[in-house]
């Protein structure tokens, strides 16, 4: 990359073969550092409805497979490990790898159990969400079309929504 900006600076122009390999230097580091972030990036490619249990579970985790990590020598940072902690609304009273895994596996079955209970477990939250708004007299919340709506799609005034169809 230097090489390329010192050359168009001694020769006082940019050409279109150092275009090429600085498009060519761009797309290398681009795929590499999406690479790096799939790898590094917890995913879960089972759809499932989100609630507050289900978040709080996946969080957990998380934070057990760092906390494993930490004890096989890992980097993760303390600071880290304490806001993915408090995300979870966990304590963490391990000091030994295997008490580390044995919270995992709790955390992997609770995990399974919201999966399966996740339909029922969100419309209690939005009926929470309704009742709740409702007392307050804001009027944003209702069972049926708005952020809260139980039918799984949010019609609500966003620009994204409000977009004109061609």
């Amino acid at each position: 990359m230097r090489r390329l900006h010192h050359r168009a600076n001694r020769y006082g122009r940019w050409t279109n073969n150092m275009q090429k390999q600085y498009d060519n230097i761009d797309q290398q580091a681009t795929e590499i550092m999406l690479k790096l972030e799939k790898n590094c990036t917890a995913t879960f490619s089972r759809p499932a409805l989100w609630s507050v249990d289900l978040r709080r579970a996946s969080t957990a985790i998380k934070y057990w497979n760092l906390r494993i990590s930490k004890y096989s020598g890992g980097k993760t940072s303390e600071l880290t490990m304490k806001v993915i902690l408090e995300e979870a609304h966990m304590v963490d009273f391990t000091n030994m790898k295997e008490q580390a895994r044995t919270e995992r596996v709790i955390a992997q079955k609770s995990l399974v159990k919201y999966f399966h209970d996740a339909e029922k477990i969100r419309e209690n939250e939005l009926k929470v969400r309704v009742e709740d708004s409702s007392a307050l007299g804001d009027g944003k919340a209702t069972l049926s079309g708005g952020p809260c709506s139980t039918n799984h799609e949010w019609r609500g005034n966003t620009k994204q929504n409000n977009r004109p169809k061609h």
